[in-house]
């Protein structure tokens, strides 16, 4: 079984028995919807890929992530800003594999490990908050993949290698960010690597050193 798909089945289990409150957050879904969409993309592994002009095409989980990548990219608050930043990535990404290839030749790691870690980094310095994490990752995977089978480097559009890196990369990313808020560093965080911060965060600081000085 795909990595992917063993992430996206704990996940499930936490929302079920309501340990899940962070991740339906992250996804930017209610828990019945965080459950029907992850429990959709595990049951879309299922149906037998398409075979066109020598690439397999795993197109159930495609569709999948296409109809939420639409739906979250309305609920960002910088939609136009996180879109760039997923290209970025990939662009990143096409730039390591001229150097490590998709298609591994005696090498120790495998060269989707290695793209995973990449992501993961551009992630924490790009993403301005846990939804666009979600959608950078995931959108990031996606350009990458076209791109390689536009160059011909890689056969597989949507398998399991590119979904289990979106999934690891995406698990991996929010380890420094909670590490960041725990420690009272993520606003700070989001102003150094973001450049920016959302006016509500602003407001909220404000009103806090004014409810001290009181």
């Amino acid at each position: 079984m795909p990595l992917g798909l063993v992430i996206l089945s704990m996940l499930i289990f936490l929302i079920l028995i309501k340990k899940g409150e962070r991740i339906c957050a992250c996804l930017s879904a209610k828990p019945l919807s965080a459950v029907i969409l992850l429990t959709a993309l595990v049951l879309s592994y299922i149906i037998p890929p398409l075979f066109l002009q020598n690439v397999y095409v795993y197109y159930a989980p495609f569709i999948i992530c296409i109809i939420y990548l639409g739906i979250l990219l309305f609920r960002l608050s910088h939609p136009a800003k996180s879109a760039f930043t997923a290209f970025l990535s990939a662009c990143i990404l096409l730039g390591v594999s001229i150097i490590v290839s998709p298609e591994p030749k005696g090498l120790m790691l495998e060269p989707f490990a290695i793209y995973t870690l990449v992501i993961t980094l551009c992630s924490v310095l790009f993403s301005y908050s846990e939804s666009s994490v979600v959608f950078n990752n995931l959108c990031a995977f996606l350009f990458f993949n076209l791109a390689l089978l536009f160059f011909e480097s890689y056969f597989s559009f949507f398998d399991g290698k590119i979904f289990s890196s979106v999934c690891a990369s995406t698990f991996l990313s929010f380890i420094p960010l909670f590490f960041l808020e725990s420690k009272g560093l993520l606003s700070k965080n989001k102003l150094l690597l973001s450049f920016e911060a959302s006016e509500s965060q602003l407001i909220t600081k404000s009103r806090k050193r004014k409810n001290n000085s009181l």
